[in-house]
């Protein structure tokens, strides 16, 4: 199963929804605000990455993408949201996922919350995918539209999250205890981050231990893409702590979602610097 996500408004605790009024839906059918129901395909949607670094958002129904509406024209401010087969590069199909911070915290209405909000940006311009307000306050089935970017209002914040209906958790492990390497005194790590890490960094840490040297060290977070990937990790150790022989440790630790994944102390500095498995 592709990584799919539920996309939550914090505000209402409805999802993003693709309408079933008249059957299943199909192109052009419009997107509002519902109930979470569980294992719905019309709930569920994929972050793929665009080579403009935006993201495409589809839907678990098939090759139907979130998509700001054309009907009249260029889309303007209020223009409703639908799903639509996939039109590469199109602007009005390409999406942003922007962390929503005042003064350093996270806030909803202008209040603290420790909720990770975030607004989703057209790549149109300053639109942010909406819920309307027009008929007073958002209910089930109200429509989405993109608006202009209105920092902190609640109706333009949501949460991503993975349903509840199948096991997946954000993860941060090595690749395998090859793609950990000593070179002079750059120590270099590669690992795979799999999950949701909005502007989230992993933090690459390492412990050597010889009967001389006990020292702990860190390097600075390596920022993956926000749906991860293949990423690595180097940085600068003092590689004559190990002279003499001793062992090293690594953790990585996923700053945005708290996770960590370590190795055992099972690699040796020897006394000449060089770097094995042990």
């Amino acid at each position: 199963m592709s990584n799919q996500y539920v996309i939550s408004n914090p505000m209402t605790k409805f999802c993003i929804d693709v309408q079933e009024k008249n059957g299943t839906p199909k192109a052009e059918t419009l997107l509002d605000i519902y109930p979470q129901r569980t294992n719905k395909p019309n709930q569920l949607w994929e972050f793929q990455p665009d080579p403009s670094g935006y993201y495409v958002i589809v839907s678990a129904l098939g090759n139907l993408v979130m998509d700001v509406q054309e009907k009249n024209g260029t889309p303007k401010p209020e223009t409703l949201l639908d799903v639509y087969p996939l039109q590469s590069g199109k602007h009005n199909q390409l999406w942003k996922i922007v962390p929503y911070t005042y003064n350093g915290q996270l806030q909803v209405d202008g209040l603290p919350t420790n909720q990770n909000s975030f607004n989703i940006q057209s790549a149109l311009g300053d639109l942010v995918v909406d819920i309307q307000e027009k008929n007073g306050p958002p209910k089930a089935e109200t429509l989405l539209d993109v608006f202009p970017l209105q920092p902190g209002k609640g109706n333009q914040l949501w949460t991503i999250t993975a349903p509840t209906f199948y096991k997946y958790n954000p993860t941060v492990t090595l690749l395998n205890p090859n793609d950990v390497h000593l070179s002079g005194n750059t120590l270099t790590v590669a690992f795979i981050a799999n999950g949701f890490f909005p502007g989230g960094g992993v933090m690459c840490e390492y412990t050597i231990t010889n009967e001389n040297v006990d020292t702990n060290a860190q390097g600075p977070p390596v920022y993956t893409a926000d749906f991860g990937g293949v990423v690595a990790a180097s940085f600068a150790i003092d590689a004559s702590l190990g002279f003499g022989g001793a062992s090293l440790s690594v953790t990585l630790t996923d700053t945005y979602n708290g996770l960590s994944a370590s190795i055992a102390n099972n690699w040796v500095i020897a006394a000449n610097g060089s770097f094995y498995q042990s």
